[in-house]
């Protein structure tokens, strides 16, 4: 139960391949995804042991490490073009899944992404500023008493400025 498994993912827009080598390199599953989360959470919780899990860098890549990176003991996001040296010149999609299982386990990737920008907390501020500044008159009345900040000496009310449009 406490085996290592290397995921291997290779992303795109509809769908997902993923290879799973065990500790000795041994192809243990492939599957084909739908690109959701609900699908990758479900193929995930299926796949025992201790689970290292890579993905090359991406449209999708900060969203599917945000999906990841709380149920699996190691996610790496790489370079897609440092790769490209690095696999077989045969291309589909389940082979490069399976090459980037095996590089993973062989410890030839590095990671290029480390979550600093989780496009979740990105999402939630947009959303944030667009109702900050598409209803300005949506502060509580008590807002402009509590939302103060002192500018060049003088306070402020930051409510107040966001009521008037400035």
């Amino acid at each position: 139960m406490n085996s290592v498994r290397y995921l291997g993912v290779d992303v795109h827009q509809d769908t997902i391949s993923v290879a799973v080598l065990d500790e000795s390199g041994r192809l243990t599953m492939q599957s084909v995804l739908a690109t959701r989360a609900g699908s990758v959470l479900d193929f995930i919780h299926g796949v025992r042991g201790r689970l290292h899990v890579t993905f090359e860098e991406g449209t999708h890549s900060a969203w599917l490490y945000d999906v990841l990176v709380r149920r699996v003991e190691k996610p790496v996001v790489c370079n897609p073009r440092k790769n490209a040296l690095l696999k077989s010149r045969s291309k589909s999609d389940a082979i490069d899944a399976r090459k980037l299982a095996e590089l993973l386990r062989a410890g030839m990737l590095s990671a290029v992404y480390h979550g600093e920008k989780s496009a979740l907390e990105v999402q939630q501020m947009a959303r944030s500023y667009t109702q900050l500044t598409e209803e300005p008159g949506s502060f509580p009345p008590d807002a402009s008493k509590l939302s103060t900040e002192c500018v060049g000496g003088r306070e402020q009310s930051v409510a107040g400025e966001f009521q008037a449009g400035n």
